[in-house]
């Protein structure tokens, strides 16, 4: 490397170890200073095996330096303001512009995935994504997971985060053979002690060790019940009084037993009324069903509760059984799932005792 770019990957250095320190959470462990470097260790030790000009190197380093930069605020995408900082700081220095694009084009492979186009997004996708058949993977795992939900306002729980991981890994190859070599030999291994893992948290939260889901079950059942019950006798008050009205008042207008036509109007409102109260309480009785069949995204995330009937009627039964244990052994999703079955019961409540109201 030149004396020029020397410097000038110096400059770089510094300026994002001042915003990695100064702006991102030092909670951030796998995010942070200590990482780019780690990062940048491991991209220096592929590299000496590794053919790459000075161009080549520059920019790879580069990249891994402004990487985390973007974690200092709530973001869903950090990666996205990492390629913001980068590319700024690169233009307002006067880098050339092909160096800027294969900087923001490394650091969009780790922010969207995609295949590499060229050797130099190849070792850096090799370099961050060594630490998949590397030492300690669960730690590095849950660490990443209790970041991410400290940046977010939207939370996972850890299975979820797990299953994720997992799949990830299982898809992912690496590119150069040098990579190959360092840490494809263990990622096998990885991957068996991560599916250990995940099937000791499911085990850990399935539905007859856990006191929550049972609980939930219980007191969707009688609340269930006790909904049932409420507006089969308010609503089974208000249609026999109205129907009993309109059974005497309907013969005794249509007979010629009393002169009936001062009472025309009067009895023609009364028999409105209790039509449109009897209506009124047949409704009230008419149970809130959904039309929306329950979407992936809905049920890992809780949005729908599989504990209120109207929301899965038209389920099939292996689907839902299915649903269910998916849900009730991811500890946010099932929190979640309790917090909105408990507000589409009083949203539904709030609605029949509205048009008892009325009736």
């Amino acid at each position: 490397m030149s004396t020029v770019s020397k410097k000038e990957l110096k400059k770089v250095r510094d300026y994002c170890k001042v915003i990695i320190e100064d702006e991102i959470s030092q909670e951030l462990i796998c995010h942070g200073w200590n990482a780019t470097k780690s990062n940048i260790k491991i991209y220096q030790e592929l590299s000496k095996k590794i053919k790459l000009t000075e161009k080549e190197d520059f920019v790879i380093q580069v990249a891994i330096y402004f990487l985390y930069t973007g974690f200092g605020e709530e973001d869903a995408k950090p990666y996205q303001g990492s390629k913001s900082i980068a590319e700024d700081y690169l233009r307002s220095e006067d880098f050339p512009h092909d160096i800027v694009a294969s900087v923001r084009k490394c650091i969009d492979l780790k922010l969207d995935g995609g295949t590499p186009s060229d050797i130099t997004e190849t070792v850096f996708l090799d370099t961050v994504y060594s630490y998949y058949g590397a030492k300690k993977l669960k730690k590095r795992i849950s660490t990443t997971w209790e970041e991410r939900n400290f940046l977010r306002k939207v939370k996972v729980d850890l299975l979820t985060a797990l299953e994720k991981k997992n799949k990830e890994i299982e898809e992912h190859s690496y590119n150069t053979s040098v990579a190959k070599k360092c840490y494809d030999y263990r990622k096998p291994k990885n991957l068996v002690k991560l599916k250990s893992v995940i099937n000791k948290e499911k085990n850990k939260n399935n539905l007859s060790s856990n006191k929550t889901a049972m609980t939930m079950f219980k007191t969707a059942s009688r609340n269930h019940i006790d909904l049932i019950n409420i507006a089969d006798k308010k609503a089974g008050i208000m249609i026999s009084i109205n129907a009993i009205l309109m059974t005497v008042m309907i013969p005794i207008l249509g007979s010629y037993i009393i002169d009936v036509s001062r009472f025309v109007k009067p009895s023609s409102i009364l028999i409105l009324t209790c039509g449109a109260a009897v209506i009124l309480a047949t409704m009230a009785t008419r149970p809130q069903l959904s039309d929306e069949e329950i979407d992936k995204d809905d049920k890992f995330q809780g949005e729908k509760s599989l504990f209120y009937f109207g929301n899965f009627f038209e389920m099939r039964k292996e689907d839902y059984r299915q649903a269910v244990k998916d849900v009730i052994v991811r500890d946010i999703t099932l929190e979640n799932s309790i917090i909105n079955d408990l507000y589409d019961m009083g949203a539904i409540l709030g609605i029949k005792y509205k048009r008892l109201r009325w009736c």
